[in-house]
């Protein structure tokens, strides 16, 4: 194999990104996949630990310290698998305790620090009442106590069992070994003086039951004394990087994870079928996952199962499961963002093991909060804008997170995809002057409900934006500019419909009273709070496509799309919050595309305006229709009337017409939002009948 390049399957290009990490750590002179060689991939494979002389020591000591490795690749393998790393497991086991030890013990000390102050209590001048109450505390906290010492003891016993049963079984086997070999010597010397031909036979049989038996006790033995599957696994990277560098077990089938490089024989040659041990949510015939069917064994190439065994070394937690990420920006020749995500998160993760040689290694983000992913990107996009000295970020860059988890018996997989809006948003928000303000919020996360990235992905509302009270604090709302970019790009807001909720805040905030101002900011303000004051904005300029503009609905029956109408009102209320003035609203409003219901709703109300000025005047609509518009007073019966009214005079005003207009599927009356649209498009041609009777 001469070229590699990226696949687009974020399982191997993690992994392959690993390798370049690694070898750019080992100096060898390497930037991007095109200059990747099965040479500097042996070279990787092969180093060794620090401080270790073994080759293959790093690989295989890293995936065993990696917390991650279970999650990707489960304990089924020989690297991890109880039945063939007894060794392995003991001192595991042995970690775990002392771990628990050190926690116990503070626990306790806590407790009888506790226990103390309680007795001191008990003994001062107090009351029959209070001192029965303090006994009881004694007596719960003394119970406390004995249980977390029982508790640690008994684990502490459980390993003593198993350490001394493990090594039972040694010395059993040992002995057993021994006996056999004594038998082996007799059989040997008793072949030696037979004479007889038939009974020589019989003797040779024995012997070589005999040796098979002892062969078999001290394969055993091996695995009990040392991690057997290790070797087994090293055996095998071995052969895989052997056949990258000749292809001499390269069959014609194409890898089924890759879908470049040609499979490889390693695998069955060695007697085992490809599963999730070997490769993320690869089924076998025993497990069925993802790819392919049970019927048999997944064909991968090596450098696919290879990449596997590098991939827990960049990947990162989120939620609880792990993520790959993807971009399209591949090149030959320059590196993607997401190889630079992979290569700090690996630069990370080794950090750990250094740190702490001799303990597990949490995976990226597992301790580091809800933010780890954000900051991460927004660094790499930063580095990119270096980089490639990019003063805009490409509008094609997009990118995905592939949230997975291959551990226990189902399987998970979820594809969250960032589009360029979104990427873009991060750019903008990190490369401009509100790289500060993002970066407090950022550090302000505290849960899943508040990260930014499962926001952006579900299009939602970044609550942390909004001001909040925490305990004595207020926490003030982000910036106009921060929030603005936000709506736009992530919640898919134009500016139009912006300069609406901006312009509708001005009006709040200029002609209500202190008290009704304070009232509207106090909580999140509800879309049904708001419409009345929305009617009384038509007299001053408010249109109907300006409200669609903020508040879409869908048609079939007309109704309000309720979750963008929250968020629509949530705008308005963080407008509320700082101090707009003069914001006008442009003369005509927004645009936006009309569902031919809403221009049946405009022709509507402006037929019946036409007959009822033309019939009554003026002066009789603003005593009479006038208030049933600005006070909510209008009702399905009187709209059914005014549109019987006009059957008479206008063509369109047929039953059919009616029914479309009024209701749902199921043929129920859903006329609210009808009368609401048809108040506010009667109010503003009530305004300009007014203002064309002025001039």
């Amino acid at each position: 194999m001469n070229e590699f390049r990226w696949t687009g399957n974020p399982f191997v290009d993690t992994g392959m990104a690993v390798i370049i990490a690694r070898a750019k750590e080992l100096k060898i002179d390497i930037k991007s996949i095109s200059e990747l060689t099965p040479e500097i991939i042996e070279k990787v494979c092969i180093s060794k630990y620090y401080g270790s002389n073994e080759d293959f020591s790093w690989l295989s000591k890293m995936n065993q310290k990696l917390n991650s490795y279970t999650m990707v690749l489960t304990t089924n393998g020989p690297l991890r698998n109880p039945s063939c790393n007894k060794l392995l497991n003991l001192k595991n086991a042995e970690k775990k305790i002392e771990k628990k030890k050190k926690k116990t013990e503070i626990e306790i000390e806590k407790e009888r620090l506790k226990l103390d102050e309680l007795k001191k209590e008990l003994f001062s001048e107090i009351h029959e009442g209070k001192k029965r109450k303090l006994l009881t505390q004694i007596e719960k906290k003394e119970k406390s106590i004995l249980k977390k010492e029982s508790a640690f003891n008994q684990s502490k016993s459980e390993l003593s069992k198993k350490k001394e049963g493990h090594d039972k079984k040694v010395s059993e086997l040992e002995i057993k070994i021994e006996f056999e070999k004594c038998e082996l010597e007799d059989l040997g010397s008793k072949m030696i003086t037979e004479n007889s031909d038939s009974i020589k036979r019989r003797i040779e049989n024995n012997i070589v039951q005999k040796r098979k038996s002892i062969l078999k006790k001290e394969d055993a033995l091996n695995r009990l004394k040392s991690n057997a599957g290790l070797g087994e696994y090293i055996s095998i990277i071995k052969e895989l990087i052997e056949d990258l560098k000749t292809q001499k077990l390269t069959s014609d089938a194409i890898c089924e994870a890759s879908g470049i490089y040609r499979a490889t024989k390693v695998m069955e040659n060695k007697g085992k079928r490809i599963g999730k041990e070997w490769f993320p949510l690869i089924g076998s015939l025993d497990d069925v996952q993802t790819l392919p069917s049970a019927s048999r064994s997944a064909r991968l190439s090596a450098i696919s199962l290879i990449a596997a065994q590098l991939l827990p070394m960049g990947v990162a937690m989120q939620g609880g499961k792990l993520v790959c990420f993807q971009t399209n920006d591949y090149s030959i020749s320059e590196t993607p963002i997401f190889q630079q995500i992979v290569e700090e998160i690996y630069h990370q993760t080794m950090g750990k093991a250094e740190v702490n040689p001799g303990d597990a290694v949490e995976t990226f983000g597992k301790d580091g909060g809800y933010n780890s992913i954000s900051m991460l990107l927004l660094k790499c996009l930063d580095d990119l804008a270096q980089r490639k000295s990019l003063s805009e970020l490409p509008d094609y860059t997009c990118l995905n997170l592939w949230r997975f988890s291959n551990s226990g018996d189902n399987p998970y997989l979820e594809i969250i995809e960032i589009p360029n809006k979104a990427v873009q948003f991060l750019w903008e928000t990190w490369r401009g002057n509100l790289r500060l303000e993002i970066e407090k919020y950022l550090n302000l996360e505290k849960n899943a409900k508040s990260n930014l990235l499962q926001c952006i992905k579900d299009k939602d509302e970044y609550h942390l934006f909004y001001p909040a009270k925490k305990g004595d604090l207020d926490l003030p709302p982000a910036s106009i500019e921060l929030f603005d970019l936000y709506c736009e790009k992530i919640l898919g807001y134009s500016r139009d419909a912006l300069n609406i909720g901006k312009w509708m805040a001005a009006k709040i905030l200029k002609e209500k009273t202190p008290a009704e101002i304070q009232r509207l900011k106090a909580n999140h303000l509800k879309f049904a709070q708001i419409k009345d004051i929305l009617v009384e904005f038509a007299l001053d300029g408010l249109r109907l496509e300006d409200y669609l503009l903020l508040f879409p609905c869908v048609a079939g029956p007309v109704r309000i799309v309720k979750k963008k109408a929250e968020i629509s009102a949530n705008i308005i209320w963080f407008y509320l919050h700082h101090d707009i003035k003069d914001c006008m609203i442009a003369d005509g409003g927004g645009t936006m595309p009309m569902h031919p219901k809403h221009l049946k709703i405009k022709t509507f109300a402006q037929e019946f305006f036409k007959h009822y000025i033309d019939n009554e005047g003026l002066t009789r609509f603003e005593k009479r229709i006038k208030p049933l518009l600005l006070q909510n007073q209008l009702k399905p019966q009187t709209i059914e009337d005014w549109f019987v009214s006009l059957a008479g005079i206008n063509d369109g005003y047929s039953n059919e017409e009616w029914d479309d207009l009024s209701r749902d599927e199921s043929g129920n009356n859903e006329l609210w939002e009808v009368i609401f649209q048809l108040r506010l498009e009667l109010i503003n041609l009530y305004r300009n009948k007014c203002k064309s009777a002025e001039k």
